[in-house]
């Protein structure tokens, strides 16, 4: 919730340092981070599917598994595929980069598009490590 709405709010501060005249840089700077996140769950869960339908075909032919200590306990796995969140935000990241830089009267082009892109793969890190620590959540629906 925090990476969420803080994502957000960084976004559109971002876009007010870059480019303090355009209230439409604010606009789509607000929605960079939050767009990157839910990219992030999207590709987070479509790679844990396809991991888990790749390990299920390689066990097709061999004994079920016994149940894991860990669901015994009632401790909660984290699926894999939660790298994904290194690389949702590189394309809004970029785009919204690119857009701001157009906006920017203050500051060029190329360090408008270094600073979102460098803030969106920092932001990317952050949904990587929160969510392998089980901070955020599996979507499981």
């Amino acid at each position: 919730m925090v990476l969420f709405f803080g994502g957000g709010f960084a976004g559109e501060q971002l876009a007010g340092i870059l480019a303090p005249d355009a209230s439409f840089a604010k606009f789509i700077g607000f929605f960079a981070l939050p767009t990157s996140m839910i990219l992030g769950f999207i590709s987070w869960l479509g790679t844990a599917s396809l991991i888990a339908l790749k390990r299920r075909m390689k066990r097709k032919d061999k004994q079920p598994e016994v149940q894991r200590e860990e669901y015994l306990w009632g401790k909660t796995t984290i699926p894999p595929g939660s790298r994904a969140f290194v690389f949702a935000p590189i394309i809004p990241c970029v785009i919204v980069g690119a857009l701001v830089g157009l906006l920017s009267t203050e500051y060029g082009f190329v360090q408008s598009f270094i600073s979102y892109t460098g803030v969106g793969i920092v932001y990317g890190l952050l949904c990587w490590k929160a969510a392998e620590n089980g901070y955020l959540p599996f979507p499981d629906e």
